[in-house]
């Protein structure tokens, strides 16, 4: 379309000029602009002229790590959404465009941005990230929404016989309404604000028995990858309903123009399918339909809430933080879901244009209305028929009020232009109804553009930059791939998004199967109506098999809680009887032979008593080393503040089991007088340990971050022999299964699986070399004498698939939810490869090569046409009708 304005523009002649032509469109639709420069105004005056940017990112002062030395309240917390789940999404399109296929980083995995539910492809959201910076972002989406909005409802009215000043007041209502203008940040309005677009397609349709191919396709796609069903199936059962009236009114049957809409919908749908299929696979997985099954039924408003169409602040006022709300709402009980504000004006309108006789649908619309209040308000016979509606069953049918705002628009406007037509019947002069229409236009503006601006947050610039602080950076340096486990509203799912890290909960997204398998980790981390997973570390189980088999390696504590660290002291024995301090001088070292006698030996506890601290680099250095080969398999340099901490620990595991012994080396380095605990007698030296039995020992206590590492974790990749077989719940109930030696199959593995347990025990021994991580694929060398079975803790669903050698293999689903693949003896290159969508991008190829056809016939079509020389008279009659042309001009009149 822009190609094809671009070539008119330079090859049409044109007796204006491009200024003077605007000048003219601006003089021709004045109101409307007026109305929607107004708008603009008042909703962007703190960012024009407060050096403000419209961001609710000041949410994330709420929480740790961003609260840690911020005082900072959030202007409104209602918001509270964008930043912890939209944000961070918007953030990794910009920076990790890679996870377009597969995002790794929430719940262990789940498709990527490419996904429709990730709700970021669509043209309101993906224009303003890949055009302006993210902190405009926001600023960007609200422009598109309220200006794409606005235009297309326009135009709607306009084709709908309306004239341009009372179309400019119902395009205003139908965009700018506040009903719908409080979800701009919300994947709803992705599809909501297309609704004028919609009806506009279709009057033009049926209208004038022809409809834009390309604009209508555009529509469609828009439509598909908005990432709201319900929103969606919302605006179908609208256009359906206009598209039906229309045809019966006006006694009409464009079937040429009906199989174009058709077709270009069937290309719109092609050219989204593989991000809407694999959304609805994987919405499938997550049991998310089976929980709200009944969501439709008891999602209505009680009677009262009538009363916030023109009361918008009854229950409270989330920017002065007082809501007080009303129970019976349920889990509606909050701002968003409660804003029902049209505007007086634009109610006063309305009421008014439905005895607007030359407004022909005001009766459809009226009753349209009335229809979507007694469902919204639960009128039983009605609310029973809605509620079983497909794309409408599993959402509260009070959402259904993004509906009112067209309909509204269209009564506004026919209210509109009744009161223009009475003043003129009453003898006023045409300049008199003309700055009547302005008055009325900016009066609506700013009725509801004070609302929106009122709501919305603008924050300081610097505000809404959200830094990274020690303990992000600490885990960005830290070797991937690994998992991180936070607690509490640290780090509050979805944020890892934005900083690269695997966090195993998550925010929207996770399977049904998954969040069982957390809830045995932490029984409360789902509530089950709602959407997030989130840890509880008094109810926490940290020495739960799960834990290894996801790859935690990390858990996370805020500094000002303390739980995880008392665990561990619960689980720590001393390893001999206290006698005493050792002295340890500056440039003293020391060793002592840690010998493992169990299996649950993870790590030793160390008491150090800093007492003077000389020279430019003091420490302390810790190794480990095995006495047969006097390598060292652990170092660590401990500062001093560390050292000051209650207590020191040293991980056992990986690095020894049952049976082994390592040799413990304590260097000083500039710490004098340092003392140690001793279990000799006097006159002896050696270091005094306790025995640590937990697999998390504290590793990192920074200024807004507490971290616990997993000493024992299951790489993300590795080998197994043995296999298990049973059922789901027998999975979820078993604590004793070891995931680093053996499977979990929920079916009868196949047979070269099952000869695994023949090979002998001595022989099993694989190198596994992660080649490559990150993005589409990871990439491992494997080198074994003998098969083995590669487990994986990555998720086996329909994005992924597995080669070996460059031949792709069938995966096998083990451990509940994760990937494995059987491996022959020798050297062999694995690569795990995500696609999104997979079997779906033929045709959506085909239709983009469909689309980029017509896009190229059109642009030459109107190219020739603009080139044409001017037809005259004497080329439409031909040489021979010249002489009747000229005896027709002498005849007397």
């Amino acid at each position: 379309m822009l190609l094809i304005a671009i070539i008119r523009l330079v090859t049409r002649p044109r007796k204006l000029s491009i200024r003077k032509r605007l000048l003219r469109a601006v003089r021709k639709h004045q109101t409307a602009l007026a109305a929607l420069l107004l708008f603009h105004f008042v909703f962007f005056f703190p960012m024009l002229f407060m050096g403000r940017v419209l961001s609710p990112n000041d949410i994330l002062y709420n929480y740790t790590p961003w609260s840690i030395g911020a005082s900072l309240q959030s202007q409104n917390g209602t918001f509270n959404d964008i930043p912890t789940s939209y944000l961070t999404l918007m953030t990794m399109m910009q920076r990790d465009p890679a996870a377009f296929h597969w995002n790794r980083f929430i719940a262990s995995g789940v498709p990527g941005f490419g996904s429709a539910g990730a709700a970021v492809l669509s043209p309101f959201v993906l224009l303003p990230v890949l055009l302006l910076p993210l902190i405009l972002v926001y600023s960007g989406i609200v422009f598109l929404k309220l200006n794409v909005g606005f235009l297309f409802a326009y135009l709607w009215l306009r084709e709908e016989r309306m004239g341009k000043r009372p179309a400019a007041i119902g395009a205003m209502v139908a965009s700018g309404a506040g009903i719908i203008a409080i979800w701009w940040l919300w994947p709803l309005t992705n599809a909501a604000a297309l609704y004028p677009a919609l009806l506009f397609v279709v009057s033009r349709m049926v209208r004038r028995g022809r409809v834009s191919f390309l604009l209508a396709t555009a529509i469609g796609a828009s439509f598909a990858l908005s990432g709201f069903p319900a929103t969606i199936a919302y605006g179908a059962y609208l256009g359906t309903a206009w598209c039906l009236f229309l045809l019966v009114r006006l006694r009409t049957l464009p079937l040429r123009a009906i199989g174009k809409l058709l077709l270009a919908i069937l290309l719109a749908a092609s050219l989204a399918s593989p991000s809407v299929v694999s959304f609805a696979r994987f919405l499938m997985r997550t049991g998310y339909l089976q929980a709200r099954a009944e969501a439709s039924t008891s999602g209505t408003y009680p009677v009262a809430e009538l009363a916030n169409f023109t009361q918008p602040f009854r229950l409270g006022d989330p920017v002065s933080h007082a809501w007080f709300g009303d129970p019976r709402l349920g889990a509606s009980n909050n701002f968003q879901e409660t804003t029902l504000f049209l505007g007086l004006l634009p109610l006063l309108l309305a009421a008014a244009g439905l005895f607007r006789r030359r407004a022909a649908a005001r009766w459809f619309f009226g009753v349209f209305i009335v229809l979507l209040l007694l469902a919204m308000f639960g009128w039983a016979p009605l609310a029973a028929v809605a509620g079983r509606l497909p794309g409408i069953k599993y959402s509260p049918l009070a959402r259904l009020r993004f509906l009112l705002p067209p309909a509204a628009a269209y009564l506004a406007a026919g209210g509109t232009a009744l009161v223009l037509r009475q003043i003129a019947k009453w003898g006023f002069q045409r300049r008199f109804i003309q700055v009547t229409a302005w008055i009325l236009a900016l009066l609506v503006a700013g009725e509801l553009a004070g609302f929106d601006a009122y709501v919305y947050p603008y924050i300081e610039t610097k505000q809404a930059t959200v830094p990274a602080g020690e303990t992000i950076r600490y885990l960005q340096r830290e070797r991937p791939p690994f998992r991180i486990a936070p607690f509490f509203s640290y780090l509050i799912p979805n944020t890892s998004e934005m900083y690269g890290l695997e966090d195993i909960r998550s925010h929207f997204s996770s399977e049904h199967l998954y969040r069982q398998m957390l809830a045995r980790i932490d029984p409360g981390s789902f509530g089950g109506s709602g959407t997030i997973l989130e840890f509880n570390g008094l109810r926490f189980h940290s020495d739960d098999p799960f834990l290894r088999m996801l790859n935690v390696r990390y858990l996370i504590e805020p500094p000002a809680i303390d739980i995880v660290r008392w665990s561990i002291y619960g689980a720590t024995r001393p390893a001999g009887p206290d006698r005493g301090a050792l002295p340890m001088a500056a440039g003293q070292a020391m060793q002592r032979q840690i010998d493992v006698t169990s299996d649950d030996i993870f790590a030793i506890e160390l008491v150090f008593d800093v007492r003077q601290v000389r020279g430019a680099d003091p420490g302390v250095l810790l190794s480990l080393i095995r006495p047969e080969t006097g390598k060292a398999v652990y170092r660590r340099k401990l500062t001093v503040d560390e050292l000051r901490q209650p207590k020191v620990y040293v991980p056992i595991r990986p690095f020894a089991a049952r049976g082994n012994s390592l040799l413990l080396q304590v260097r000083s380095r500039g710490v004098d007088a340092g003392l140690l605990r001793t279990d000799a007698l006097p006159g002896d030296d050696p270091i005094s340990y306790a025995v640590v039995s937990t697999p998390f020992i504290l590793s990192r206590e920074l200024s807004d971050g507490r971290l616990f590492e997993n000493v024992d974790f299951i790489e993300r990749y590795h080998s197994v022999w043995q296999t298990r077989t049973m059922t789901e719940a027998a999975f979820l109930s078993d604590r004793s299964i070891d995931y680093g030696s053996e499977a979990v199959l929920f079916q009868n593995p196949p047979v070269m699986v099952r000869d695994l347990k023949g090979v002998p025990v001595l022989e099993r021994r694989v190198e596994l070399t992660l080649m490559q991580y990150g993005g589409r694929s990871d990439v491992l060398h494997s080198s074994s004498r003998v098969p083995f079975l590669l487990v994986s803790s990555e998720k086996l669903n329909s994005e992924l698939t597995i080669e070996i050698d460059g031949r792709r293999q069938t995966p096998i689903l083990v451990n509940g939810l994760f990937a494995a693949v059987p491996v022959q003896r020798g050297e062999h290159e694995v690569r795990f490869r995500r696609t999104l969508g997979r079997g779906f991008w033929v045709p959506s190829g085909i239709a983009l090569l469909v689309l980029v056809g017509v896009l190229v016939l059109q642009a030459f079509r109107a190219a020739r046409k603009s080139l044409l020389p001017a037809r005259h008279d004497d080329d439409l009659i031909g040489e021979q009708g010249l002489p009747q042309l000229r005896d027709s001009y002498q005849q007397p009149l």
